[in-house]
C-alpha cells in the first residue's frame, strides 16, 4: 500500500534487480505513481489496485493493509506464486543468501515465516535508502531501533490468511535466535547484515 511514495521508482528497481516475482500494490491518492506502474517494465511485474480516499487515513490504515494483504494472497493463489511479503514502500529485502536456500530452512508445514529487521541509520540530512550504510541491530526491547523490531512476514500462498498487518496464520514457533550485533555508529558502505529466519509458523 503506497501514497504519495519517496522515491519509489529507485525501491521497484531494487525488488525487481532482487528477482522479485510480481508486486502487488495498492496505490492510494497518487496519481503519479498509477502513470509510473502504467508503463513498461512495472505493468508487467506489477498489479495495482485503487483506494477511495479515506477522510482520516490513519485511522483505518490497519484495517485497509490486511484488505490488502487478502487481495495479494489472492492473486499470488491464481499465478501460482508460492510465497508473499507483506511491505512498507521504504522497507527493503535482504537475506545475504538466495531465497531458495533461505526458505529451504521452512518447515513443509509451516504456513508463515518471520526474518529479523533492522534499521537504515542515515549518514546525514540528505540520507535515504539508496545511500545509507550503516544499520541498528535491535535487542529484545527494540534498542537501538527507532520503529519496531516485530520483522517481516511472509506468507505460504493457500495456506494461510493475513493476521493483521504484519503476521499471516500460524503458531510461533521461534527458530535459533540470531547473534546479537551492536549498532554500528560508524562503518564504512556496506551491505545490511544479512536477516536471517526467526520464527516459522504452523497451523
Amino acid at each position: 500500500m503506497t501514497r504519495m511514495p519517496y522515491r519509489f521508482e529507485e525501491w521497484l528497481n531494487y525488488y525487481r534487480a532482487l528477482g522479485t516475482d510480481h508486486l502487488f500494490i495498492a496505490v492510494e491518492e497518487s496519481p503519479e505513481v498509477e502513470s509510473l506502474l502504467a508503463e513498461a517494465p512495472w505493468c508487467d511485474m506489477v498489479t495495482t489496485s485503487r483506494s477511495k480516499p479515506e477522510q482520516n487515513p490513519y485511522e483505518t490504515v490497519i484495517t485497509r493493509q490486511e484488505r490488502v494483504m487478502a487481495w495479494a494472497l489472492g492473486e499470488c493463489e491464481s499465478r501460482g506464486i508460492p510465497w508473499l511479503f507483506h511491505l512498507d514502500d521504504d522497507e527493503l529485502l535482504h537475506f545475504g543468501q538466495p531465497w531458495e536456500e533461505t526458505v529451504a530452512q521452512v518447515p513443509p508445514e509451516a504456513t508463515c515465516l518471520v526474518v529479523r529487521n533492522v534499521e537504515g541509520v542515515p549518514d546525514n540530512d540528505h540520507s535515504d535508502f539508496t545511500t545509507i550504510s550503516r544499520f541498528a541491530v535491535g535487542n529484545e526491547t527494540g534498542w537501538p531501533m527507532l520503529a519496531y523490531i516485530n520483522g517481516k512476514a511472509a506468507g505460504r500462498v493457500g495456506a494461510c490468511s493475513e493476521m493483521g498487518p504484519h503476521r499471516f496464520t500460524g503458531a510461533d514457533r521461534p527458530a535459533a535466535p540470531p547473534p546479537r550485533r551492536p549498532c554500528r555508529p560508524a562503518a564504512p558502505p556496506a551491505r545490511p547484515p544479512c536477516c536471517p529466519v526467526t520464527h516459522a509458523c504452523v497451523p
